[in-house]
């Protein structure tokens, strides 16, 4: 009885396995970005993206913050006495 030669035939197997498994991860990655894509386009009551209201919500606390700073800036200045800072920087040399 003659025996065929099957000594490459588990090389091709190998391969198709492979491109199946990185077919089915691409396809996954591609459904995944469908669905996220979807959901980031989708307007709220007002009429504007996720992604606008994140950065209008940035901006508002920006200004709040930058208020606030300023407030403290003009009491420190206020409250510092310049004399006696000079005074204790001169005693330091």
């Amino acid at each position: 009885m003659k025996r065929l030669n099957t000594q490459g035939f588990s090389h091709i197997i190998a391969i198709a396995l492979i491109v199946a498994v990185v077919g089915i991860v691409g396809f996954t990655g591609y459904r995944v970005m469908q669905a996220n894509d979807t959901t980031s386009t989708s307007a709220t009551a007002d009429g504007t993206t996720p992604q606008e209201q994140a950065v209008i919500d940035a901006d508002t606390t920006l200004k709040a913050a930058d208020t606030t700073l300023g407030d403290v800036a003009t009491d420190l200045d206020s409250s510092l006495d310049v004399s006696t800072l000079d005074t204790d920087i001169n005693a330091l040399y």
